[in-house]
Order: structure tokens, then C-alpha cells, then sequence
């Protein structure tokens, strides 16, 4: 059984902190790369990461991409748990693909249009639950909902990012878009996504970045 709780990691944005003179966060994913937001304080931060989650795998299920599975959360990193409706549409699309069941077929069984289907696998459309759970019975799974303390300290690592994105850091937001984070958010940026403070298109903020990181070459 899978659980769909992804582990993310709270960073200080140390840039925007001496640009604005604001304490500033950033948030990233490990396991979704290109998956972004953060906020103005942790609890900001916290708040907006299952948005930025939520947007990051609608992306790769539009991109046609394999939507990734959280991996174990390690020490330091935040769980994030999916809304019922969104693993349920993670799982559907795994299951799928494991099984080669095509869109044009799931929607014989449920007796609804190829489009239909589309919608409803996409995690970052809304669904009525109801119908989400009947296409989960049709590839064979069922939903199972389970209850569980959340410990989520309000803590930023020291150590550095490494190869894998399962540490932590004091990273800047123009230091993470120098790795491999940049060419997702790139993506994700032209397709709409979340911006790191406030709810706002990502776009023109990385677009910003990246032009202020040409010019200091």
C-alpha cells in the first residue's frame, strides 16, 4: 500500500531576505522536481507547499511524464500528505500505466467521453471524489484513508543540498534555480505554476531570476 505523504524541505531564501529585509522561505521537493513555493514565514511556507505539490505533478501528468512517488522522509524534512482526490488520481495513473490500461478504455468502463478521462486523471483538476473512486474500482484499487499526527517543526537545516535534493540548506531561491531544479521550473513557469511568495504566477519571478543571474556571469 502505498501512502502518498511526499517530504519536503523548508529553506532560508537568504537573497530576498536582504532585498526585502523580510524573513523569506523557500520550499522544494525532493522527489518532484520543479515542485516550488514558500512564503513570508515557515507557517506561510508550510501552507502554500501542497498547492505548489499539487501544481507540480498536474504538470508532469500534462507533460505526459510519470507522476513521481513520494520517497521516505528523512530527518529535517516537512511531511506533506495529498488530499484524498489527488492520490487517489496518483494512484489511478500508475495503476494505468503498470497495467496498460488507455484512456480510451477506462472510459468504456465508466461509460464517459476519452476528455472526461483526461480531466479526471489529472491531479491538478478538480474532481468530485465519487467519480474518482469509481474509475479506482474499475482498474481494480480502492481508497483507504488513514489518520496520522503530523510533527512539523519549525526547523531549517545547515547542512547542503546534495546531489540527490535529500539534504538541506541555507540556499538561496537564484542558487537552487542554478541546479537541477532550473529547467522544471522553467517549464513549469511557462505552463503557470506557483510563485514562491503569495499565490502569484511563477513565471515572472523565475524569468527574473534567471536574467539577474546571466548578467552576474
Amino acid at each position: 500500500m502505498t501512502r502518498y505523504m511526499y517530504p519536503c524541505q523548508i529553506v532560508r531564501d537568504e537573497e530576498e531576505e536582504r532585498a526585502s529585509g523580510r524573513d523569506a522561505y523557500v520550499v522544494i521537493f525532493p522527489d518532484v522536481y520543479g515542485a516550488t513555493t514558500g512564503g513570508w514565514s515557515w507557517n506561510e511556507a508550510l501552507t502554500n507547499a501542497e498547492d505548489a505539490l499539487v501544481a507540480a505533478l498536474g504538470a508532469y501528468y500534462s507533460e505526459g511524464e510519470d507522476i513521481p512517488l513520494p520517497g521516505p522522509i528523512a530527518k529535517g524534512q516537512v511531511p506533506i500528505p495529498l488530499r484524498p482526490v489527488v492520490a487517489a488520481k496518483v494512484a489511478l495513473n500508475r495503476t494505468m500505466l503498470e497495467q496498460g490500461i488507455t484512456k480510451v478504455a477506462l472510459g468504456r468502463k465508466l461509460s464517459i467521453t476519452e476528455s472526461a478521462v483526461r480531466k479526471l486523471c489529472n491531479p491538478d483538476h478538480h474532481s468530485h471524489m465519487s467519480t474518482v473512486e469509481r474509475a479506482l474500482s474499475a482498474v481494480g484499487l480502492c481508497l483507504v484513508v488513514e489518520t496520522a499526527s503530523l510533527m512539523r517543526e519549525s526547523v531549517v537545516g545547515q547542512i547542503r543540498v546534495d546531489d540527490s535534493w535529500r539534504g538541506c540548506s541555507h540556499l538561496s531561491l537564484r542558487e537552487l534555480l542554478n541546479g537541477q531544479l532550473r529547467p522544471v521550473l522553467q517549464r513549469l513557469g511557462q505552463m503557470g505554476g506557483l510563485d514562491a511568495f503569495g499565490g502569484r504566477q511563477v513565471g515572472d519571478r523565475a524569468r527574473q531570476l534567471q536574467d539577474s543571474m546571466k548578467t552576474s556571469r
